[in-house]
């Protein structure tokens, strides 16, 4: 078998790296890992559709991004997937935090209950990883689910349905 020959000094640089661990491997169908934390707001009369917050596992809290989740694919928050002989409910798990498989769709949709226009999460998996892991930083008290997070207030439009 003939030598395998690199055509750049950047290539060879790169194959290197990938071989021994520097640089990330491309992941199956652009699935990332992301950490997740549910928060479900039940705003009195309403109740918005955003899922919760989601981060890459070494960003800090401060950088994770409200979403909304595309469950078009079949894959249902945990909170909707009805466990085996059980009625789903919507927000039973607020506050959990989840390691979540799956990618950005590039869209982004509005939440009228909320007044946001958030960017679109596809979930492939969720695993649960803490039931009780305590205050989001940066976002507030999870036992007060009655507001949008004054961390997102900003991003509200004028069109927010007002009663």
């Amino acid at each position: 078998m003939p030598p395998l020959r690199m055509k750049s000094r950047p290539t060879i640089i790169a194959v290197l790296l990938f071989f021994i661990g520097f640089l990330p491997s491309v992941p199956a169908h652009g699935d990332e890992t992301y950490t997740g934390r549910r928060w479900f707001v039940r705003i009195p009369g309403h109740t918005c559709y955003f899922w919760g917050y989601l981060k890459k596992p070494r960003q800090p809290w401060s950088a994770a991004r409200l979403v909304i989740l595309d469950e078009r694919a079949g894959i249902l928050a945990p909170d909707r997937a009805a466990a085996a002989g059980q009625t789903p409910v919507m927000g039973a798990d607020h506050n959990f935090e989840y390691t979540i498989k799956g990618s950005f769709t590039g869209r982004s949709a509005y939440d009228p209950n909320s007044d946001l226009v958030l960017p679109v999460f596809a979930a492939r998996r969720f695993t649960l990883v803490n039931a009780n892991p305590g205050p989001l930083p940066g976002v507030g008290d999870p036992r007060n689910n009655t507001v949008v997070p004054s961390r997102e207030a900003g991003g509200q439009t004028r069109y927010r349905i007002r009663r």
